[in-house]
């Protein structure tokens, strides 16, 4: 604080500061008016100015607001002082805290790696397992169905050592007039089925066709035209069982087949060798073993040996039987 020499400390002892630290300072202002020569004493000498002394004066006494100002301030400080502290110590602490954390999950990776090698290990391992599993079970299914093949073959090729075979045969062929009178010409053609397996025939069912059929020709080999048809029972190992048949036409009236003779055109084309007789005919029957069987046959009556042509191949062809 700046004061004139008019205070009342300056009046008691102006030369003696009061306790507090006076220090010169410059001059406020200077008075430079008495510097400048003049014209009516030109050989006078410039007045030096005059100098306004200020003192300082201070208080070597802190008001209370300046004490307590100082007081927070040192309180503020050793707050500060021991937030520092603190902050440090929690910063240790924490990096402590971080490599233990660290350490741990290093650790656990390191189990983890030993784990997950493991694992893929036991995964590869498990897989050659598998594909060495597979292949073996491969090879056993490979050798189970070629043990299967092995024992259906030797079923069936017991099976056919011991199922029934059918044959037929048939006789001479019956030309008879129908009556004295007449030139109409009955034909009856034995047939006779024989099972020349080592089991019994079962449920065989038989189905004969005679048809007069032109040199030039085949058999039509149809069972819609009037057929025989014989239902048997079971044929015995040997036994034999015969049937007659005739060629037959079916009567729309009574919606039966009944006898067809031939005319007496027909005969003389027989005779002639234009036309043939020709039986065929299908088996079918179950053996001892529950297997269906199928049997087919065809047979000619010539009565003229010349101009035979295609009849006797597709006859021939026609004979068949099942492999089962």
């Amino acid at each position: 604080m700046i004061e004139e020499n008019s205070s009342n400390q300056s009046k008691q002892n102006p030369e003696q500061p009061s306790g507090g630290v006076t220090s010169p300072s410059r001059p406020s202002s200077i008075d430079n008016t008495g510097g400048k020569p003049t014209n009516d004493d030109p050989g006078s000498k410039p007045k030096q100015p005059r100098k306004f002394l200020v003192e300082i004066i201070g208080d070597d006494e802190l008001k209370p607001f300046e004490q307590e100002t100082l007081r927070l301030a040192r309180e503020t400080l050793k707050l500060g002082k021991r937030q520092a502290s603190f902050t440090i110590w929690a910063i240790g602490v924490a990096a402590i805290a971080a490599a233990f954390v660290y350490g741990q999950i290093w650790q656990a990776t390191w189990n983890n790696q030993i784990l997950a090698s493991q694992s893929e290990s036991a995964v590869v391992g498990a897989i050659e397992t598998e594909r060495n599993t597979r292949a073996q079970l491969k090879i056993a299914q490979t050798q189970a169905n070629a043990a299967q093949e092995s024992v259906k073959a030797i079923q069936r090729q017991m099976r056919q050592d011991q199922r029934a075979w059918m044959t037929i045969s048939s006789g001479n062929t019956d030309f008879a007039k129908k009556t004295v009178e007449s030139k109409e010409v009955l034909v009856t053609i034995p047939i006779t089925i024989t099972n020349t397996g080592k089991t019994p025939a079962k449920r065989v069912v038989t189905e004969i066709v005679v048809e007069n059929v032109s040199m030039s020709k085949a058999p039509s080999f149809s069972y819609v035209v009037a057929r025989t048809t014989d239902v048997g029972g079971a044929i015995l190992p040997n036994a034999a069982h015969q049937i007659a048949v005739q060629p037959l036409e079916f009567v729309p009236e009574t919606k039966e087949f009944r006898t067809k003779p031939l005319s007496d055109l027909e005969y003389q084309e027989l005779l002639a060798g234009k036309s043939y007789m020709a039986t065929y005919g299908r088996i079918e029957y179950k053996d001892v073993f529950g297997v269906k069987h199928w049997f087919k046959f065809c047979s000619l009556a010539l009565l003229s040996p010349k101009n035979v042509t295609m009849a006797p191949k597709a006859c021939a062809d026609y004979n068949d039987v099942d492999n089962n």
